[in-house]
């Protein structure tokens, strides 16, 4: 394998590149050009985040099944634990459910179904019929983005990193805590407000 290097002059307002060819390469250099800045800036933003998506995925060393599916599964997970819990535990489980829907539902709607309601309801029959044959590990049901139709993200080798996913929820639990407590504090605001006012 040989690694090409390059060393760019410019001579009379136009760029020339060198490119040399080393053995044993360590490192490599993308050179992306474009009509303007703003592309080039996009091309380099997308290419960092593939980069990152590929290291994220070797150093955690799993994925978990795209496309919706782990939505899909957690939510019908969340659903079954509803009988376990009681009081206004239920609300905030059956919330934390639904807001993880958006995934395949804007997956359904990204594909131009006008009937997004009825593909999450497949989808939620496909994850419930999966889960009471017990076969987790090898069927994924999914949104089919080139269909909108649900398939197995494992037949259509479709996965998410696992770290972007757990860092996701995480973050999205606790920013929701953040907004409910400064909810609080202002609703503390007003009634103190108006108690002075009295």
């Amino acid at each position: 394998v040989y690694k090409r290097q390059y060393q760019r002059r410019v001579h009379g307002g136009e760029d020339k590149f060198t490119f040399v060819e080393t053995e044993k390469p360590q490192s490599c250099t993308l050179l992306i050009k474009g009509p303007n800045s703003h592309t080039t800036t996009q091309v380099k933003d997308a290419v960092r985040d593939g980069l990152r998506a590929v290291k994220n995925t070797l150093d955690d060393m799993s994925v978990v099944p795209g496309a919706g599916a782990f939505e899909g599964a957690a939510y019908v997970h969340l659903e079954n634990f509803l009988d376990k819990v009681q009081g206004h535990v239920k609300i905030g489980v059956r919330a934390f459910g639904e807001a993880l829907m958006i995934v395949p539902r804007t997956l359904c709607t990204s594909t131009g179904r006008d009937d997004a309601a009825y593909v999450l309801i497949e989808l939620q029959e496909a994850h419930k019929a999966t889960l009471k044959r017990n076969a987790l590990a090898t069927e994924s049901p999914a949104i089919d983005i080139a269909t909108g139709d649900v398939s197995d993200a494992n037949a259509l080798h479709l996965y998410d990193s696992y770290l972007v996913k757990r860092h996701t929820i995480n973050t999205a639990a606790e920013i929701a805590c953040q907004l409910m407590l400064c909810d609080e504090i202002m609703k503390a605001g007003t009634r103190k407000g108006k108690l002075g006012q009295e």
